[in-house]
């Protein structure tokens, strides 16, 4: 095994697919060696089967909402969406100010709260 590589929980998904391929072909388990029984080889059959599906949704969905649309409009920078996201964000405060006006913070008192993060610090003398 390479330093540094994660195996394993921590492994990710796509190296973990290669793994469990490589060990359906051999037919053992790469970090025992142990032959595959029935069981983990099913779990690792589904793993390739579930990412392979989830893989067609997500292409079969950037399909979808391409058509027609152009580079500029699936990334929103299509003209109004600017002008729309700022009247949301508006709506957005003006509900948050009037339901929440102890929890809420506005984007000046934010503002002002980083700030005096970036402060010196006093050594209480």
């Amino acid at each position: 095994m390479a330093k540094g590589k994660a195996r394993g929980f921590f492994e990710p998904p796509s190296q973990k697919a290669k793994r469990y391929a490589g060990e359906l072909k051999r037919g053992k388990n790469s970090l025992t060696g142990e032959d595959l029984n029935g069981n983990t080889a099913s779990y690792r059959m589904g793993y390739l089967n579930s990412r392979k599906q989830a893989s067609k949704a997500r292409q079969a969905y950037v399909r979808k909402h391409r058509k027609g649309k152009t580079s500029a409009s699936l990334h929103g920078l299509a003209t109004g969406h600017k002008k729309a996201s700022q009247e949301s964000r508006s709506r957005h405060m003006k509900v948050m100010t009037e339901d929440f006006p102890k929890d809420f913070i506005s984007d000046d008192e934010w503002d002002y709260v980083e700030a005096m993060a970036s402060w010196p610090k006093h050594g209480g003398q």
